[in-house]
């Protein structure tokens, strides 16, 4: 494999079944660039590993077991390495939004939220608009609840569940060298 190490080599002559050495180059490229320190989404992952329909790749490739267990086993590595688990950081962002909420700090209670759901997995990029305008310097603490609420009703009725079966593969050619 191109631009391997030798480790990486090592490991796919001791085993050609692993799901390592099932990886072509460019699926290895969006495992690397899905698993970097800069938190990619799988679209712009698949985008920056040269794919030419980035959304829908991405969504096939995190649909491949071999691709996913190395996903898997990066992510495992990275968390050795810093001594980071999700489950410490679960705990950690709980404690940053229950501090937050104490302190009435409600956009850092919020953002420790977000990044809970993030961390589940939850997470989908997605934006409303919302016509007209809020004064939020001039609501009660309430009144930003109730607003809350209110917004998180109609994310709900906004989002669709789609069944992976409603998906079409789409098999891209494979870059030549």
């Amino acid at each position: 494999m191109k631009g391997s190490s030798k480790s990486d080599m090592n490991a796919v002559i001791e085993d050609p079944k692993s799901p390592q050495s099932q990886l072509t180059i460019q699926q290895q490229k969006f495992v690397d660039l899905y698993c970097s320190a800069e938190d990619l989404s799988q679209t712009e992952a698949a985008r920056r590993a040269g794919y030419k329909y980035p959304a829908l790749s991405g969504h096939q490739l995190l649909r491949k077991p071999h691709v996913v267990a190395c996903i898997d086993e990066k992510r495992r590595e990275i968390g050795h390495k810093y001594r980071i688990t999700p489950e410490r950081k679960a705990r950690d962002l709980i404690n940053i939004q229950h501090k937050a909420q104490e302190e009435g700090k409600y956009i850092a209670a919020l953002k420790a939220i977000e990044l809970q759901v993030k961390l589940a997995g939850l997470d989908i990029k997605k934006s409303i608009n919302i016509t007209g305008k809020i004064d939020i310097d001039s609501m009660s603490e309430e009144d930003i609840k109730e607003e809350l609420v209110k917004l998180a009703k109609e994310a709900e009725r906004n989002t669709v569940d789609l069944p992976p079966e409603s998906f079409v593969e789409v098999i891209e050619p494979e870059e030549s060298d």
